[in-house]
């Protein structure tokens, strides 16, 4: 039986394109000096949740309860709003690896004297010892990125990011699960100390692997992108010339309310896991099933290629699908159908933002993606504090799945500005927005 042309047609391009997002990992993995240095990220990840679950512990035995634990969560997450933007302009004005190896030699001695904390037992000394490590982790935050765009060969970067957020969700699960397993037997001195170890190691990692990126070898397709950052003079820029580049603040303005959505969605978890008679703990099955999804999107984003204004619809339509999902996910009244709203939301959520942080790879200058990855940290940071804020006001006025819609909807919008200024900018290829931007460099 033969199949229809069509059909056979269909099955090898099918095929072919399988094999080709094998061989982007495969080429990323002969990578050695790329590979180490996402690994040892991933391993700090890990050590950064091992730190949160004997934090969160400490906290709610020195403070009042919960007061002490959202005391601490909450100063955490000001310091990043609050330092976030002038680490991203640091790690731009001082290329190379100085920022983040500096960072990283801190954080492993600021997070060693988190074990100060067995001696003197005070809720303010762990507080201050937070915000500290939190200051200096915003300058690593956007000095690993921009380390990582540096070393990537630009046709591996897809595959990069799609491993490393494979790698945030699998150490997210691993870190908090091992890390309550650790602290019940053994304290948190382990975990305070592993913390340390693993900022050592990605320093350690920084003194070993080269300044710039890989050769890429003969025949291997590599998307061309900008010169290496240590090799360009970075020159001063504003976060407002940034924000000129429509696409940039579209993506921005859709990161907030999608954002939001997430954290407005993990705060209900709570009233959803009754409703299905699971109890408390059925918020676990919840975060189990997103953080499935985040892993296979993560593995299915990181195959593709993004460099062209196309890429941009793909965003936009798995921010509308994943959000989406998020609001059928407070609807549905069966616990399957919510898993699997959950699963198709982590999905979405991923084969949104691999694509995106790929794109605007290929089309910033590598001198100012720290600022620009510390304008994605910011909205991710204000938008979950907006979740935060309106879901536990909105829900008992208006109930779940209207305040759920309350904060999607925006970002359907945003989703759509972004699908309309990609078509104009395809409609008007005669305008160089690369171009204006280094224009503005001054390079």
């Amino acid at each position: 039986m033969r199949f229809p042309r069509s059909l056979s047609t269909r099955w090898r391009d099918g095929a072919a394109s399988a094999r080709g997002a094998m061989g982007r990992y495969r080429a990323f993995g002969q990578d050695r000096d790329a590979t180490r240095l996402l690994g040892a990220g991933i391993l700090s990840a890990t050590g950064d949740w091992l730190n949160t679950v004997a934090l969160i512990a400490l906290a709610f035995d020195f403070g009042d309860g919960l007061f002490g634990v959202g005391g601490l969560l909450t100063l955490r997450m000001l310091a990043r709003l609050l330092l976030q933007g002038p680490a991203g302009a640091i790690v731009d004005r001082f290329p190379g690896r100085r920022p983040l190896l500096a960072a990283e030699i801190v954080m492993t001695v600021i997070a060693a004297a988190f074990s100060l904390l067995l001696i003197f037992p005070s809720l303010w000394l762990a507080y201050a010892l937070v915000v500290a490590l939190e200051a200096v982790n915003t300058l690593a935050r956007a000095g690993f990125i921009v380390r990582l765009l540096a070393v990537v060969a630009p046709g591996h970067r897809p595959a990069a990011n799609g491993l490393y957020a494979m790698g945030l969700t699998i150490s997210q699960s691993a870190g908090a699960v091992f890390g309550g397993i650790v602290y019940t037997w053994l304290g948190p001195l382990p975990l305070f100390i592993a913390n340390a170890l693993t900022f050592a190691v990605v320093a350690a990692v920084l003194l070993r692997i080269r300044e710039g990126r890989a050769v890429v070898p003969d025949g291997e397709a590599a998307t061309p992108g900008p010169a290496p950052a240590d090799t360009v003079a970075a020159r001063p820029i504003g976060y407002a010339s940034l924000l000129r580049r429509r696409d940039v603040a579209t993506y921005v303005a859709m990161t907030i309310p999608v954002a939001a959505t997430i954290q407005s969605t993990i705060v209900f978890f709570i009233v959803r896991a009754n409703a299905f008679d699971l109890g408390d703990g059925g918020t676990g099955v919840f975060f189990a099933a997103t953080a499935v999804g985040f892993f296979f999107g993560g593995a299915i984003a990181g195959a593709g290629i993004y460099t062209g204004i196309r890429s941009l619809y793909l965003v936009a339509a798995a921010e509308v699908v994943g959000v989406m999902a998020l609001v059928f996910y407070g609807a549905v009244d069966t616990l399957a159908l919510a898993l699997v709203m959950l699963l198709l939301a982590g999905i979405a959520s991923e084969i949104s933002e691999v694509p995106a942080l790929s794109y605007f790879q290929h089309v910033l200058p590598e001198e100012i993606f720290g600022r620009f990855y510390a304008l994605f940290s910011l909205a991710a940071a204000a938008g979950s504090l907006m979740g935060l804020a309106l879901s536990p006001v909105l829900q008992p006025r208006i109930g779940l799945v209207p305040a759920l819609l309350v904060v999607a909807v925006p970002a359907i919008l945003a989703a759509g500005f972004i699908v309309a200024y990609a078509r104009s900018h395809e409609a008007s290829r005669g305008v160089d927005h690369d171009g204006q931007m280094r224009r503005i460099l001054g390079a």
